[in-house]
């Protein structure tokens, strides 16, 4: 495999890679299904890693680093721009090349994806997460995850069915 391709620039691919041979060894019943089932998740992130555009340009990727591990963090694009040593309009022509959304999209989007996360995983209310992400008040907040999901926050943590993926 390594020869026909290199899992260097794709660590998670060599990481599960290696996970789906360690439980095949380790499982005594139900072995080969186990396997066929994880190797079948594996080769669709790899399809994943080899077709995805993965931004290249080292401010944006540093940006995206940023936004990622704190999307409550919501800052003006200027400050952004800034964050990457560049000029506003630059940078926002840079950023949607990069990723194929404006920066605000994109911003809005972790925000919703890491509300939806905390709607599932969490036991705060829906005004506690609202604020906790950084809006003034629930209206907004439920607004903004309506449009996204199609259903207010209350329901999207009551009623698994109907939850839609973004």
């Amino acid at each position: 495999m390594p020869c026909v391709f290199p899992l260097a620039k794709y660590p998670l691919l060599y990481d599960s890679l290696v996970m789906i041979a360690k439980s095949y060894n380790d499982a005594l019943f139900y072995r080969n299904e186990t396997a066929n089932s994880y190797l079948y998740g594996w080769i669709l992130s790899w399809y994943n890693a080899l077709h995805q555009h993965q931004p290249s340009d080292y401010r944006i990727v540093r940006l995206l680093e940023y936004l990622n591990t704190h999307p409550e963090r919501g800052k003006s694009i200027e400050d952004w721009a800034q964050f990457c040593g560049l000029k506003r309009t630059y940078f926002h022509e840079l950023f949607l090349r990069e990723t194929g959304m404006t920066p605000r999209v994109y911003h809005h989007n972790l925000v919703m994806r890491r509300a939806a996360g905390l709607l599932l995983e969490s036991e705060l209310s829906v005004t506690a997460i609202a604020e906790k992400l950084g809006y003034p008040s629930i209206h907004p907040f439920s607004r903004h995850f309506s449009t996204c999901y199609g259903i207010n926050p209350t329901q999207y943590r009551l009623n698994p069915q109907s939850r839609i993926r973004m």
